[in-house]
């Protein structure tokens, strides 16, 4: 007779997953992804804000060269996009998963 606090043979034990450990190899990959898409979206959003209400201080104004003229807001927008999913993507690559 098995012992109440274990499960029976015929049904899996629920062991937690392992948790994502961090390959060395992509590290900096990671770190420099992360920080190019946060240029892109804060500067993208400082843009925005600066086509739109013509007030805000022109922080990394040097993303303006990027937007060609009259598709400054769209290509603020863009920026913005774009470097939510660099930073995105940079994060999901910094982890990797054993599935063996």
């Amino acid at each position: 007779m098995s012992a109440p606090d274990q499960p029976p043979p015929d049904q899996p034990s629920s062991s937690p997953s392992p948790q994502p450990q961090a390959d060395p190899a992509l590290r900096p990959v990671a770190a420099a992804g992360q920080a190019l898409g946060g240029v892109l979206a804060v500067g993208g959003l400082c843009g925005l804000l600066r086509e739109a209400f013509g007030w805000w201080p022109p922080v990394m104004g040097f993303l303006r060269h990027l937007a060609p003229a009259g598709y400054e807001i769209y290509s603020f927008i863009i920026m913005i996009v774009v470097g939510l999913l660099v930073v995105a993507a940079a994060g999901s690559t910094s982890t990797r998963h054993d599935h063996s």
